[in-house]
């Protein structure tokens, strides 16, 4: 099990709700891989769809100088929105616009339009709100360099590596409320979380079921809403089937709302069998004859109980207490248990009493008493001492 699944499967029991919102939002009609706009003069958007990078090598790559230029240029607005379709890139400047984002006074949401993997995911933490749609895909994973030189420059570019992934797990953490530990293993695994998933994870706030996202796969490419991302670079990839969202959505909200309606039916309450005779027929029936044919068995494997002399305990069970052959057999296993263990006190008493009869003393007439006479003296023996066992003289 991954450590995702570990960490949805103790949410899931934990009962740790799933927010959705229905919070309208734009998006402009013709996409552009980086875009900033006033929407209002009080709020601001900005739409990472490209790549992020140091330097602006095309013209729709997302710089951390680029970045805050437009920030400034959108004026005093209290509202931003971020927008992000984005495989990632740049560790570095995706940490600078991460705390452009964290400085700034306005208040940021997130909207996670299509992909938010590697370095966006951790720009995506800077919102104070993070909204997924369903059909969105967040992944995480451990940063990489290429390096070389002696073994103190690798060693070198690996302590960087590590110091790098311990600032992006702070980000993670303080938005998650997950430990180190748990947020480290889920980098390792290079670990991709449904819309779905990123918020029962603590990655998002909640569900926005109005974000529109387009999806289609062609080899190690993945094209999101018109913008198409690289994943050769990653050793796993979105589990994401071509899928038009607005149709998905408007079907999931259908079925919804059929279950939401289904759901509030009062469910009829049965005070008798009569009632249930009546009203489900075939039902009683069924029920009726599991439980004659599961009174035969029982009736039936008592009489096969290989216990004789119990008639009185095996009518009890058969038509009072109806417990089964099995406790039976128990209950007449004591009560022979019992009875042997009397019988055997009952042995040991008379080997007792026995023992105390005094033997023969030597006659007195030169052994001259007639078998009579001798058996007349032992019984007599036997009563006296009998007699003074029972508080006689």
């Amino acid at each position: 099990m991954s450590k995702l699944q570990e960490i949805l499967s103790s949410l899931r029991m934990s009962g740790k709700p799933t927010k959705t919102t229905q919070k309208t939002t734009e998006t402009p009609n013709n996409i552009k891989s980086w875009e900033v706009r006033n929407i209002t003069n009080a709020k601001g958007e900005i739409l990472i769809y490209g790549d992020i990078e140091e330097y602006r090598y095309l013209e729709n790559d997302v710089t951390a100088f680029t970045f805050a230029q437009d920030l400034r240029d959108l004026g005093n607005v209290s509202d931003i929105d971020i927008r992000i379709n984005s495989a990632g890139g740049s560790v570095y400047a995706g940490q600078a616009i991460y705390a452009q984002l964290k400085a700034h006074p306005a208040t940021i949401n997130v909207y996670i339009d299509g992909i938010a993997a590697s370095i966006s995911s951790f720009i995506a933490m800077a919102g104070d709100h993070i909204y997924a749609s369903r059909s969105s895909q967040v992944m995480i994973h451990n940063p990489a360099v290429l390096a070389f030189g002696e073994v103190s420059d690798l060693e070198k570019s690996i302590d960087m590596l590590n110091k790098v992934k311990d600032s992006i797990i702070a980000a993670y953490m303080d938005k998650t409320g997950h430990s180190y530990e748990v947020l480290s293993a889920m980098m390792d695994e290079e670990t991709w979380m449904t819309g779905q998933e990123a918020v029962e994870t603590g990655f998002a706030d909640s569900l926005n079921d109005e974000i529109q996202i387009v999806a289609s796969a062609s080899g190690k490419n993945l094209v999101v809403n018109g913008i198409e991302h690289n994943l050769s670079k990653y050793s796993t990839k979105p589990d994401i089937t071509e899928v038009n969202n607005a149709q998905f959505q408007k079907q999931l909200q259908d079925n919804l709302a059929v279950e939401n309606k289904n759901s509030e039916k009062e469910e009829p309450s049965l005070k008798s069998l009569d009632e249930l005779k009546n009203q489900y027929p075939d039902l009683y029936k069924e029920a009726f004859n599991a439980g004659a044919a599961s009174e035969n068995s029982r009736m039936k494997a008592i009489d096969e109980l290989p216990f004789k002399g119990h008639e009185d305990l095996v009518n009890k069970t058969k038509y009072e207490t109806k417990n089964s052959a099995g406790d039976l057999s128990i209950e007449i296993l004591k009560v022979q248990n019992a009875a042997g263990a009397t019988y055997l006190q009952n042995r040991e008493e008379d080997a007792t009493q026995a023992n105390e009869v005094p033997g023969d003393s030597t006659p007195q007439n030169n052994g001259s008493l007639s078998e009579d006479e001798e058996r007349k003296t032992k019984a007599t023996n036997l009563a006296e001492i009998m007699n003074k066992k029972r508080g006689g003289k």
